[in-house]
């Protein structure tokens, strides 16, 4: 948005940025498109790009937190594709609260995707930090049995409840050949969500033969005005010259897992991996 002067767009409706630049909770979803109710939603009270794509936002499905059992989980690119097609329309009430409704919006506005990547280890560390910070505000989606202190240790801990926490189920659930695989690896269930959601997002976006960017989290922070340039030319976007806010990452690889739980892990994300995700992300094994 900073960039083009134009808003972007989300499938969770109640998105929304202020002026400033702030998050803000929208009690009434405001379409993209005045055909199509069910989304894309505005992101801003920016305008609509006069050309070219815009860019919105989805997760797709399977990438619930560490309180969800295999069986919440555990999609085929087809479920997958129909998590994809879901969206959160908001209709605000006469008390000025919002009656959220999931809907399904047509697949067919989707032209092109926009892939983004993240080193698995970091991604696994950070979902850990927002449990972390979302059982802390006392979120109603996180819900942790036990409390974890936000660092190396804790985090340690947190994957080994997790991995324990379902195992009995995840026999009858996982086929034996993963199950096998999984045995010993820490927070093995974060794991196979990471390498699943970027299977199932590489064979969705295939099936729809629609062109794919991919673009590692790293990007940003190494060379963002090149990034910017290359997502705009894909979106087919101008940049209206305002510069873009800086970004910056962290790593956490070398603090939260030792060399033999590494090795483990990059056994696992190997096997698992299909060429198009393993092409992606061999570049963190």
């Amino acid at each position: 948005q900073d960039v083009t002067g134009t808003t972007v767009g989300s499938f969770y409706g109640h998105e929304f940025l202020t002026k400033d630049g702030k998050a803000a909770h929208n009690p009434q979803s405001i379409p993209v498109f005045d055909d199509k109710p069910d989304g894309p939603f505005r992101l801003s009270e920016l305008p609509l790009p006069s050309s070219g794509f815009i860019l919105s936002k989805t997760h797709c499905g399977g990438y619930c937190f560490s309180d969800c059992p295999p069986n919440w989980f555990i999609l085929t690119p087809q479920k997958f594709l129909q998590e994809c097609n879901n969206a959160a329309r908001f209709t605000k009430k006469e008390d000025g609260s919002s009656a959220r409704e999931w809907v399904k919006y047509d697949p067919a506005v989707i032209k092109k995707a926009i892939h983004l990547v993240r080193d698995p280890f970091d991604n696994v560390v950070s979902r850990f930090h927002h449990e972390f910070n979302s059982n802390k505000q006392g979120s109603a989606h996180i819900k942790w049995e036990n409390e974890y202190e936000n660092n190396p240790s804790g985090f340690r801990k947190w994957c080994e409840d997790s991995d324990k926490k379902y195992r009995g189920e995840s026999r009858w659930v996982f086929n034996p050949t993963i199950f096998a695989a999984l045995d010993g690896v820490p927070c093995h269930n974060e794991f196979f969500r990471y390498i699943q959601w970027h299977n199932n997002a590489f064979a969705v976006t295939t099936n729809l033969k629609i062109p794919v960017l991919p673009i590692h989290y790293r990007e940003y922070s190494d060379d963002l005005s090149g990034t910017i340039d290359k997502i705009l030319d894909f979106v087919e976007l101008e940049r209206n010259g305002a510069p873009a806010p800086p970004f910056n990452i962290k790593v956490y690889t070398e603090e939260y897992y030792t060399k033999d739980e590494k090795d483990k892990i990059i056994t696992l994300l190997k096997y698992l991996a299909t060429t198009d995700t393993l092409e992606q992300i061999e570049r963190y094994l």
